[in-house]
């Protein structure tokens, strides 16, 4: 499994017919709707026209049974939203990176079509340092009145990089995936994206109100030239934007700075000794702290199963026995040490509302069950309805800056309205409820 997002699962596959590896993208059957499968349609027609070295190969679409799927390139290496958890990129490379996803851009402009996700996580960073753009179940021609939101349609992207004109509904061109990737940018440098508010809303007014903030005040050693093309690229009116990849592609280019000479004396002279020195290291391996398993992430196939995997994607542990997962996990670690993750079980049928509040604790490596925190029954809060609660958002955040997080999560009533939000302390087994509604949040 390489990730979940939320239509597709992505597994990396052997395609035993065409004799090659290939990523595998399945729709998720709780997800199949006539708009995603146009989605996956669209995606498999714009990869075969927009062919470019810098873009995602997607080969083909499939059925088995009633299973959706695509064959996709496989690109072996992290995405930038991975690469970025570890912190900012080094200039150099944040300029080098930002480059190739501009080249991916123009092939797609070239061709009338914007790609309307411009993220890190649809930014994939192969291991030999090439750069694609992925994920094209968004593009649309800026010719037509695709590339607006209808009185229908929500709004489509992702908060933290919609330009302003996206956030509106508004017509789109490739000034919009500028933008974006203006946001990109400022993020590989700096660490966290120029806006982000309280709420997709708050994200949303930011993007349309506040002015850009010069990424010098949050990475002084960030250039000038570099943070005017940064600014220009963020700007609020499209008409002040670069009008095309190609002007932005030259401005960058202009001040890369040239790749560093090798030292070949010094090489050669620590060659051989260096080499003896990974041997050696080598033969240890097996044994030293950092080679033994560790927990990358959590990810959840809805109605199947919650698995830990390693950075590698391999699976570390995967447990079945929860009737219903989806609503299950952290995407952070409870301890820096002990790579605990938590889950919130489903009840197994209508009324179990002891197994539906039951939050585990569970050891990051083995997907062991450390304990249990059982929490307080929202019934007495709502003596009207019936005792039928399952559970809502599940979320980790260090409350008290003691170094440990606190989870909070949420229990709403089925079918109707009411929920309760707890915040447990997993060390000392507690939960309290802190805010209570008569309607979801």
């Amino acid at each position: 499994m390489l990730g979940t997002g939320g239509s597709a699962v992505v597994y990396a596959v052997h395609d035993r017919e065409l004799g090659r590896d290939v990523a595998l993208k399945v729709l998720r059957a709780d997800r199949m709707t006539e708009g995603m499968l146009k989605r996956f349609r669209r995606e498999v027609a714009v990869a075969r026209e927009a062919e470019s070295p810098r873009l995602v190969k997607v080969y083909d679409i499939g059925t088995a049974g009633e299973t959706v799927f695509l064959t996709m390139e496989l690109v072996d290496g992290e995405s930038l939203r991975e690469r970025l958890h570890r912190g900012p990129l080094a200039i150099d490379e944040s300029v080098r990176i930002g480059l190739e996803v501009l080249e991916g851009l123009r092939a797609l402009h070239a061709l009338g079509l914007i790609h309307r996700d411009v993220k890190p996580g649809n930014v994939l960073l192969a291991d030999g340092g090439t750069v694609k753009l992925a994920d094209f179940g968004l593009v649309r021609r800026w010719d037509s009145d695709e590339s607006r939101t209808t009185a229908t349609d929500a709004v489509v992207g992702t908060w933290e990089y919609l330009s302003p004109e996206q956030a509106l509904g508004g017509d789109l061109d490739a000034r919009s995936d500028l933008y974006s990737f203006g946001v990109l940018l400022f993020e590989m440098l700096t660490g966290d994206v120029p806006y982000r508010g309280l709420s997709s809303i708050g994200t949303a007014v930011a993007h349309l109100r506040e002015p850009a903030p010069d990424p010098r005040r949050r990475r002084p050693e960030i250039p000038d030239w570099l943070s005017s093309v940064i600014l220009r690229l963020l700007q609020k009116e499209p008409g002040d934007r670069y009008a095309t990849a190609d002007e932005v592609l030259t401005d960058l280019a202009a001040h890369r700075p040239p790749p560093r000479r090798r030292r070949l004396g010094r090489l050669r002279r620590w060659a051989l000794p260096g080499a003896a020195a990974l041997l050696m290291g080598a033969a240890l391996l097996p044994v030293w702290p950092w080679n033994r398993p560790r927990l990358a992430r959590l990810e959840i196939v809805p109605f199947q199963a919650a698995m830990g995997l390693d950075g590698g994607g391999n699976v570390l542990w995967r447990r079945t026995d929860f009737s219903n997962p989806s609503a299950a996990a952290t995407g952070r670690f409870l301890r820096s040490g002990a790579l605990d993750v938590a889950v919130l079980l489903d009840g197994k049928g209508a009324g179990d509302l002891e197994t539906a509040r039951t939050l585990l604790i569970l050891d990051g490596v083995t997907g062991e069950v450390r304990s249990r925190v059982l929490l307080p029954s929202p019934v007495p809060f709502f003596p009207e309805f019936s005792p039928m609660y399952s559970p809502g958002l599940v979320s980790a955040v260090d409350l008290n800056g003691d170094g440990l997080d606190e989870i909070i999560v949420t229990l709403t009533h089925t079918p109707w309205y009411p929920s309760v939000t707890y915040v447990c302390d997993p060390v000392h087994r507690t939960a309290e409820a802190v805010f209570v509604a008569s309607g979801h949040h």
